[in-house]
């Protein structure tokens, strides 16, 4: 099962079925959301054949550790935390129990660099792995951008293992914004010293 996204975009995306299929399997569209106590945002994915919501992630201003986040699957509501305790993005492994009782494991995959695997934490088997637009692809796919390949075996998990990618993948992109956004003054105030430093000459020379 080959989860193709037609957006480089986690939170805004139609998912297709394999990289030459127009054949829609998810919609997941994001709001602001207004009136409802501490809830920002809210993320849903909807089945894309019948429209059914799969999954909703509901967040709350309480920063980068998610700890009042909310996941609503299959109609079950629960904190974030519980289901995924180390939402931050790729740096750490990240565990979550699938709806088949399962525990899985996303981590770096052993040989491709910039490629995730999905692990049943029991059988020690890789059930999925990810492909994205700015790293490494196993199987290039004719469309470019993030895709999800999961194994027969998985299939019929496929939809929290899309809610724990949405989530992982859209935390790790705020985590790599922050901190290139906090290094901004430190990088301007290097190319200052850089060119005071290069300019100098010239003007002790002009003034002899």
């Amino acid at each position: 099962m080959h989860l193709q996204f037609l957006n480089d975009n986690p939170l805004n995306s139609t998912v297709v079925e394999g990289a030459n299929t127009d054949r829609v399997l998810y919609e997941i569209s994001t709001k602001a959301i207004s009136g409802v106590q501490n809830v920002r945002m809210r993320t849903t994915i909807r089945d894309g054949q019948t429209d059914d919501v799969v999954a909703v992630w509901e967040r709350t201003p309480n920063g980068s550790e998610r700890t009042e986040d909310r996941i609503t699957y299959h109609d079950e509501m629960r904190l974030l935390a519980d289901w995924l305790p180390h939402p931050g993005g790729w740096a750490r492994a990240q565990t979550f129990v699938g709806p088949d009782g399962e525990e899985y494991v996303w981590e770096r995959h052993k040989k491709y660099k910039g490629v995730f695997s999905l692990v049943n934490a029991r059988t020690k088997n890789s059930v999925a792995d990810t492909h994205h637009s700015r790293g490494v692809s196993i199987r290039p796919s004719a469309r470019p951008g993030m895709s999800i390949d999961i194994r027969p075996e998985a299939t019929g998990v496929a939809d929290a293992i899309l809610l724990s990618f949405v989530v992982i993948e859209q935390l790790r992109r705020e985590v790599e914004v922050t901190t290139v956004r906090s290094s901004v003054p430190d990088k301007i105030v290097d190319m200052m010293k850089a060119t005071a430093t290069r300019v100098s000459p010239a003007r002790s020379a002009g003034t002899v």
